[in-house]
């Protein structure tokens, strides 16, 4: 099956699903083959930083990937830059739920929303910091055979390097996607 065809396919099965239900064991078995990951769940929910996004995917995998999935992505394979995005994101993931859970008060920085918040890099943001160490540092990234994805071949350099330079704030979904787009926009 052609990567075309794969796409078309993951988008008829999207498509035959309802928002904020949860894909029957047939459409997950599918899914799985098209994208290469064994899912435990799926479901179609409204995307809140693109409305016009009618095939938002959150997913719960066997190898912990819990939350926002982009399909497209894991059909058509990550470039490079996208693989050390995903693995440097993936090695500080616990220390931002620290933040988050450890963060007071929890409203937006910007618009006081208290839900669907995010922890976000006030100054730097995470494309400086992860810049800055790519280029300073030999990273290697190793797959893990039962489960898609890249991670970094020792994340501890980069945990350290990542905390010495963030500073966080917690925003909404809505309010960060507006400020990504006012940053690309400068």
């Amino acid at each position: 099956m052609t990567q075309k065809d794969k796409l078309a396919k993951m988008r008829a099965i999207i498509d035959a699903n309802m928002f904020g239900k949860p894909f029957n064991e047939e459409h997950l078995q599918i899914a799985g083959a098209l994208c290469g990951f064994k899912f435990l769940s799926i479901t179609r929910m409204p995307c809140p930083g693109y409305p016009n996004n009618t095939r938002h995917l959150i997913v719960q995998t066997e190898c912990g990937i819990d939350g926002p999935f982009s399909w497209s992505k894991a059909i058509r394979g990550a470039k490079d830059k996208e693989r050390y995005d995903d693995a440097l994101r993936t090695a500080v993931r616990d220390d931002l739920a620290t933040v988050f859970h450890d963060a007071e008060p929890k409203e937006c920085a910007y618009c006081g929303e208290t839900t669907h918040l995010t922890v976000d890099h006030v100054d730097p943001p995470f494309s400086v910091i992860a810049k800055e160490y790519l280029e300073s540092s030999d990273v290697k990234l190793v797959t893990n055979k039962s489960c898609a994805g890249w991670h970094l071949a020792d994340p501890e350099p980069w945990i350290k390097y990542h905390a010495s330079r963030s500073t966080y704030q917690l925003l909404c979904r809505s309010c960060n996607s507006s400020k990504g787009v006012k940053r690309r926009l400068k």
